[in-house]
């Protein structure tokens, strides 16, 4: 019996050594260490039991009983820590745990004085029927039976704290919890069974050992049945995104909620099918079995398109087989749509919904090396007198302009071309040069634009239109070229569309040249005043008109022709004409200081009404220069007058009040003369004689002519003639009443200083 307690307690010392040796603190510390420690004391318990199978005497017996009762006592106790640690009790200890701690602490104490008092228990040396099976036999005291209940209590304690944590965990953790206490149910009652059976050898500490082999097991990460798969399906559930699991041979295994809600009820009627439901609903020929990511555009039953990130990953085997795949769906339908729709912002002009510029000129590069043996035209487009629009209804009304003209472009492209919008009123549009027609952009040239409170406007384009003989050229300069050649027309009426020429260039780059340098020359008093005079049938010089000219410093004398129509174009020729009308009115006030009374006549361009209150500007020039108002004749085109006839008429009469004279210029030129002449109070009608030049049929120009000078006389209305060249053209005049004549038979333009010279008398 002896020989089999020994083997007994050989194999659990080695079962301990090796427990022992496995928990090496890798995983869970506070556990590791406890249960590490209980391995320790259950070792040093066992080997003790050994001893005891040796016969040493009283003494020894006691001290090894009272070794066995201290070592069993702490491994019950460690035991009790790990199974505390196991159901995750709080850190700081209770009162009762509190309480179990000094008990053991004192108890281990009393068990090691017991060794030289034995007020816990003695051993005696049984009789000899006896000493086959035990060599000491104990024999305990009242003091023993309180050591006892320290133990069980600790016991007892771990065994409510397991109850406890199995009512308040899920049912899936039950049999961890379950194993544990049931371990420690049978580890009490089989230490109660081998105390009160004698004659056999205590053997507790195989059972510490089993519980030992049972609490490792369960503390190395054992998972219970059915947790992987619980876990995965409600993580699963909280993904927003479908999720598929396959197996080697595409069967569908697992996919969550929103991957059914794809395919309701395949997985549970077919699983099988699930795989090429997938593939089919991504218009993917890509096995899915295969490691990969790629974003697919996903068009749906009803039109939708959904944009979903596929991420499919293999998995395998150490020994490189074919386990499964999963196949994962990242619905980017609501970032790539608010993705587009930024793109489309950034691209587009918010106003018109055309390109913007940058992309404009993006797409046009790509267009013409996509096609490289093909001619494109690049048109530009521009609004005529679109600032007045803007200025005199609106900035609201002005995009209502440009949003119409948009569509009215946008209709004319075809699938080559490339619409934007590259500034301002300009609009771009690239097209291939065998799709372009005249007749259908001259058709589309002029529109009635009706404005809000029933206003209607006729707003007319202009085109340029550049063939693009180098297609490595920048985009930009292809436009430039393109609106060179329209502004070579703009403010015409006869041309709708124009060609770039380098002559166009040659031109635009002047314009651009002589416009940057025209404030220098104004503030160095480049421009020079000339005075045509205007002279009486008998040879009297009552005034002149103003004309000007430019000494410019580095190309000589620069005729109004070289410069008025630029200026004219971009505006600036309001700074010009201000520029006049204070330098005649600084020669009137030299005159009066001399006592020459004469007037001079300045033109007012069209442009003016835009820039100026007219009726502020002259009356402070006169008052500034102390001049009389009737000595600044005022020449206002017939086209200026009819463009705004209410407003004009009421600028004319307040001038007229004041005391300023005003000439009505280039009589004949517009569409309504007769039919306003009535309406309009202008002092003065000036007719130029170069109508009968531009006349096919000289004696009906002549007719003509000679009609409106008679009406002229019938109104009441001095009339100057200009343009007077020859005597043929005198004797014609004097015969029907003309008295006052401009043109190169009397005078021609002249320097201030020789007009002064030629017809003022000092």
């Amino acid at each position: 019996m002896k020989i089999f307690s020994l083997i007994t307690y050989t194999i659990t010392g080695l079962l301990l050594i090796y427990l022992t040796r496995r928990t090496s603190f890798k995983k869970n510390v506070l556990m590791e260490r406890t249960l590490h420690y209980a391995f320790i004391c259950a070792f040093i318990t066992n080997i003790a039991y050994i001893l005891l199978l040796t016969n040493g005497g009283i003494l020894y017996g006691r001290i090894i009983f009272s070794i066995v009762a201290i070592s069993l006592d702490w491994a019950i106790f460690f035991l009790m820590e790990f199974c505390l640690r196991f159901v995750s009790r709080p850190a700081s200890p209770k009162p009762l745990h509190n309480f179990i701690r000094i008990a053991l602490v004192a108890d281990s104490i009393l068990l090691f004085i017991n060794i030289f008092i034995p007020f816990a228990f003695n051993v005696i040396i049984p009789e000899n029927e006896f000493r086959m099976f035990l060599t000491y036999v104990l024999t305990p005291s009242w003091y023993y039976i309180v050591h006892l209940i320290i133990c069980y209590s600790m016991g007892l304690f771990a065994l409510v704290s397991l109850l406890l944590k199995l009512r308040n965990s899920s049912r899936i953790y039950w049999s961890n919890f379950f194993w544990i206490a049931i371990m420690l149910i049978l580890l009490i009652f089989w230490d109660i069974f081998c105390r009160f059976v004698t004659f056999i050898p205590n053997i507790t500490i195989t059972g510490c050992s089993i519980a030992g082999v049972i609490a490792y097991h369960l503390m190395d990460y054992t998972i219970p049945k059915g947790l992987n798969s619980t876990l995965l399906s409600l993580v699963s559930k909280e993904i927003n995104q479908p999720i598929f699991f396959f197996g080697a041979d595409n069967n569908c295994l697992f996919l969550n909620d929103w991957a059914e809600n794809l395919f309701p009820s395949a997985f549970k009627t077919d699983s099988t099918k699930v795989y090429f439901l997938l593939r089919d609903y991504l218009h993917t020929e890509q096995p899915l079995i295969s490691d990969f990511s790629d974003e697919i555009t996903v068009t749906t039953d009803y039109g939708d398109k959904k944009y979903y990130r596929v991420d499919s990953h293999t998995f395998r085997d150490n020994r490189d087989y074919l386990l499964g795949h999963s196949v994962i769906l990242t619905d980017q339908t609501e970032s790539k749509k608010q993705m587009l729709q930024e793109q489309y912002r950034a691209n587009h002009d918010s106003l018109t919904d055309a390109y913007n510029r940058d992309y404009f000129h993006a797409k046009c590069r790509k267009m013409l090396d996509r096609y490289p043996d093909e001619d494109f035209l690049m048109i530009t487009s521009d609004i005529k007198d679109f600032k007045m629009i803007n200025d005199i209804l609106g900035a609201e009304q002005a995009d209502k302009v440009l949003v119409r003209i948009a569509d009215i472009l946008f209709a004319l492209c075809k699938d080559k071309d490339v619409f934007g919008r590259i500034g301002g009123d300009r609009f771009a549009l690239l097209m291939p040069a065998k799709g372009f027609s005249e007749d259908i952009f001259i058709r589309n040239s002029t529109d009635m634009i009706h404005f809000d409170g029933a206003i209607s406007y006729p707003v007319n384009i202009y085109f340029g239109v550049y063939r693009i003989d180098d297609k490595n050229l920048p985009i930009p300069i292809m436009c430039d070229r393109a609106t060179m050649a329209c502004n070579s027309i703009k403010g015409t009426s006869a041309n709708r569309i124009a060609y770039y020429t380098e002559s166009i260039r040659y031109n635009t780059i002047r314009a651009q040249q002589l416009s940057a340098e025209m404030d220098i020359g104004i503030r160095r008093k480049e421009f020079k005043l000339y005075l045509q005079a205007q002279i009486t049938p008998e040879r009297e010089v009552p005034g002149a008109e103003v004309l000007i000219r430019w000494e410019h410093p580095t190309e000589g004398l620069l005729a109004p022709g070289a410069f008025i129509e630029i200026f004219e174009q971009n505006g600036m020729i309001a700074k010009l004409d201000y520029y006049i009308w204070e330098q005649a009115c600084e020669v009137l006030r030299d005159w009066k200081s001399r006592g020459i009374d004469m007037y001079l006549s300045v033109n007012i361009s069209p442009k003016d009404f835009l820039f100026y209150n007219l009726f502020d500007v002259f009356t402070d020039l006169v008052q500034k220069y102390e001049i009389s108002p009737d000595r600044l004749r005022l020449e206002i085109t017939e086209t200026a007058i009819i463009s705004n006839l209410e407003k004009t008429l009421t600028l004319i009469t307040k001038l007229q009040d004041y005391g300023f004279i005003i000439e009505m210029d280039d009589f004949g030129s517009g569409y309504s003369s007769l039919n306003s002449l009535k309406d309009i109070p202008v002092d003065i009608l000036k007719v130029d004689l170069k109508f009968l030049e531009t006349s096919r049929n000289q004696e009906k120009g002549r007719i003509i002519l000679k009609s409106v000078l008679g009406l002229a006389r019938d109104l009441g209305l001095p009339v100057i003639t200009e343009g007077v060249e020859t005597e043929d053209q005198v004797v014609f005049l004097r015969e029907n009443g003309t008295n006052l004549y401009q043109g190169y038979y009397f005078a021609r333009p002249i320097p201030l200083e020789k007009f002064e010279k030629t017809f003022l008398i000092d």
